[in-house]
């Protein structure tokens, strides 16, 4: 059956799945950059934050902002959460009580500011920003959770990063690679370890695999981290601060263990895409089952306006009709009256460059359905 994109006032009604009521209250998935406190895991959806208990259930939704809201971390307490968000056109800190509320804007640097974690007394919150290095150079800073002039730490340059228990040393990673799509790096460009004291600045790496450590997470005496030196994917590691000892916690071969965060006695982080817990007592993982119960606003067909996107476009031979390429897709719109048509319905290829026949009846374009761009013909009813 042929299906067509709805044209009104150069907008497309693109095609897409209705989500039921069943699918919506199903356990879901692609929960993004998790925080676990004492009861509580903190994590980003649909770029909102939600929140569920550390056993898993219903998510209850905290923040419901266009821009994104993300990199969520509790306070020692558990009662506040810092977090990043795209409020008022930049990318600043924010705080909120972890039972919901209205944010509180904490910096406000037209560089981009994302949250590490809290002060372990709880009245700072550190973060990592370019406001002061050259392009792709990251340094630390912290805020007061209450307000006020930020602070740079005592690290000429630091990305992923976590303050010991005393909040007098610290462990950091001095290059910013983690999201990179790219895997089993190893050079110049692989992130270390390093760690020493505020103070005194002594830092020193404290590891010396080729490839990627990353991800210090600083609790009791060990740094726990993520590494692919056994693996060619990330797993958990453990070294021990006063003897050097590392000790594997997980053994994935198939996925990394992706963006993980440390609690009072758990360690949350991404495996595929699912939030597992790993409990630090007990050294065992398990996967957390959470249902989102939301209005999968981005599964509803919408009106989305096309100039930003149009491409090449062609008359008619008789002036009635014309082709425009918009999204990937080649429309048959009319010159004046009729209605659209669909030439292409690819959602997953690009078509373009579409030109006439002589005689108007068939339309030629270009196609990379096959995974190569190849001539295609199309009748153009």
């Amino acid at each position: 059956m042929r299906r067509r994109l709805a044209l009104s006032q150069l907008a497309i009604l693109p095609l897409a799945l209705l989500a039921t009521s069943s699918v919506a209250r199903a356990e879901s998935h692609l929960m993004r950059l998790a925080d676990v406190s004492q009861d509580q895991i903190v994590f980003t959806y649909e770029d909102d934050l939600w929140i569920v208990p550390i056993t898993g259930g219903a998510a209850r939704r905290l923040t419901d902002d266009s821009g994104a809201e993300v990199w969520a971390k509790f306070s020692p307490d558990g009662k506040t959460i810092a977090f990043t968000g795209q409020y008022d056109g930049g990318t600043d800190i924010y705080v909120m009580p972890a039972t919901g509320g209205v944010p509180k804007r904490l910096t406000y640097h037209p560089a981009a500011d994302r949250v590490l974690g809290w002060w372990p007394d709880g009245k700072y919150i550190y973060f990592r920003s370019t406001r002061e290095y050259p392009f792709r150079g990251e340094q630390l800073f912290r805020v007061p959770a209450e307000g006020g002039p930020t602070e740079k730490l005592a690290v000429d340059r630091g990305g992923l990063a976590s303050v010991s228990p005393d909040g007098k040393m610290i462990a950091y990673n001095r290059i910013s690679r983690e999201a990179a799509t790219w895997k089993r790096h190893v050079g110049g460009d692989a992130q270390d370890i390093w760690m020493g004291s505020l103070e005194t600045q002594d830092y020193k790496k404290i590891t010396d695999w080729v490839g990627t450590d990353n991800f210090p997470m600083w609790h009791g005496d060990a740094i726990y981290f993520t590494s692919d030196r056994e693996f060619s994917t990330l797993n958990l590691y453990k070294y021990d601060v006063k003897t050097g000892a590392v000790t594997r916690l997980t053994s994935y071969p198939d996925y990394d263990v992706k963006y993980p965060s440390i609690g009072p006695g758990h360690i949350v982080y991404q495996y595929g895409e699912t939030l597992h817990l790993l409990d630090l007592g007990t050294g065992q993982s398990h996967m957390v089952s959470i249902e989102i119960p939301t209005d999968a606003t981005r599964m509803r067909p919408e009106f989305v306006g096309v100039a930003p996107t149009t491409g090449s476009f062609s008359l008619s031979p008789t002036g009635v009709r014309v082709l425009l390429e918009t999204r990937g897709e080649i429309i048959n719109f009319p010159a004046k009256d009729g209605e659209p048509i669909n030439l292409t319905n690819a959602p997953g290829s690009r078509e373009k460059n579409a030109a006439w026949s002589p005689d108007g009846r068939w339309i030629a374009f270009l196609s990379d359905k096959t995974g190569e761009e190849e001539v295609w013909l199309v009748d153009q009813k």
